[in-house]
């Protein structure tokens, strides 16, 4: 899994990112949830998702079967993006859940306003048929001074 565990400087302090949004399929992302539980972790630990494409009718159910395992990374912060991920939405504690977002770019606005120093972020969702992809691309400009 291609992942940054480098402090990333943000105007609120080093923020630190796992980023494993080049694609998703189900068992990629109990993966990265995986990777997201046992990884230290002194700030907040958001999970930003992205839809896992061409599940076709079992869309709603394997979309909601990954609550269970991503409330046991001890996530305090769910973001999602794309229309597949109000299945997952539904079965997540409420005070669980930050936004969703249909675009990348107020999703990375919120990003910016919200995230604080130590906060540890897992990217994991599919970029095909969305621009998810563009949040990673807005971490990195901030990695090389700009947005």
């Amino acid at each position: 899994m291609p992942w940054q565990h480098l402090p990333w400087p943000m105007p609120c302090g080093d923020v630190y990112i796992i980023d494993d949004s080049w694609n998703a399929v189900v068992i990629s992302m109990l993966n990265a949830f995986l990777v997201l539980k046992d990884s230290p972790c002194e700030g907040r630990k958001i999970a930003v998702l992205g839809r896992i494409v061409h599940l076709g009718d079992m869309a709603p159910e394997l979309h909601a079967q990954l609550a269970t395992p991503l409330m046991e990374t001890g996530v305090a912060h769910v973001l999602t993006h794309g229309e597949e991920m109000f299945f997952l939405r539904e079965k997540l504690p409420k005070d669980m859940l930050g936004p969703h977002f249909d675009k990348a770019a107020p999703l990375c606005d919120y990003l910016e306003n919200f995230l604080k120093n130590k906060d540890l972020v897992l990217l994991k969702g599919s970029r095909r048929d969305s621009d998810f992809g563009d949040i990673s691309k807005w971490f990195s400009g901030l990695r090389q001074g700009g947005r």
